[in-house]
């Protein structure tokens, strides 16, 4: 697909706004990929300032990359029809800056118990000094589940959060290494990454539970009462 020589300087006037947006919405996959090549940075660095005045501190990577990802693929999800509401494609940028900056609101009360934690750490992580045994080994326990977790996900999706997440791979160069189109990759990043999410969230429940000092006979009750 050609587009004006703009985009590749990461410029684009309105009426090139106007027509990428237009392509995207009809679902050519090129604009997309030029869409979020163009743009995810600017998501990225928005994600990483409302979050960091939100902790008061750096924002943990994972958050910035699950942000940043679910953020892209609520503009390409159902056609782009949220590229739709963008009336005036001179504001691009503000626009855009807008809807992260709700999301990064929308993730933290979605997942308030976990950034309170994040929160009550800011200031004061233990140095190495600090460091017990225990820390390292609750550290080792959780880079194992995640990996164990990983390893048990279909090849494709595997795939695809290691490239993302591990390598560090931007959509575009995903899809040139796996042939995928930019919606599809969004999609299952999306996806997957909730679904580990949710795998990890159950075990540490599990564990905490199991951790306890919980009577064995006020396990058996709470585990019944669970189910009903």
């Amino acid at each position: 697909m050609e587009m004006p020589a703009s985009y590749h300087t990461g410029i684009a006037s309105s009426e090139d706004v106007s027509t990428l947006i237009e392509k995207c919405c009809s679902g050519d996959d090129a604009a997309r990929a030029i869409f979020v090549n163009t743009y995810a940075e600017t998501i990225r660095r928005t994600v990483v300032k409302k979050l960091g005045q939100i902790l008061q501190k750096s924002p943990v990577r994972e958050d910035v990359e699950d942000i940043t990802n679910d953020v892209i693929t609520r503009l390409l999800d159902r056609n782009c029809k949220l590229l739709t509401s963008l009336h005036n494609p001179k504001c691009i940028t503000a626009w855009l800056i807008t809807l992260t900056n709700n999301h990064v609101v929308d993730y933290i009360r979605k997942h308030r118990a976990r950034m309170r934690v994040q929160f009550a750490h800011a200031h004061h992580t233990p140095n190495m000094e600090e460091r017990t045994p225990a820390h390292v080994v609750m550290e080792q326990e959780s880079v194992y589940q995640v990996r164990r977790q990983v390893d048990a996900l279909p090849g494709i999706d595997r795939l695809l959060i290691l490239m993302y997440y591990v390598d560090g791979l931007k959509y575009a160069e995903i899809a040139a290494i796996t042939s995928m189109n930019i919606n599809t990759i969004a999609t299952r990043l999306h996806r997957t990454k909730n679904k580990l999410r949710k795998t990890l969230e159950t075990m540490n429940a599990i564990d905490r539970y199991y951790d306890s000092d919980v009577s064995v006979n006020e396990r058996r009750t709470y585990s019944v009462e669970e189910k009903i």
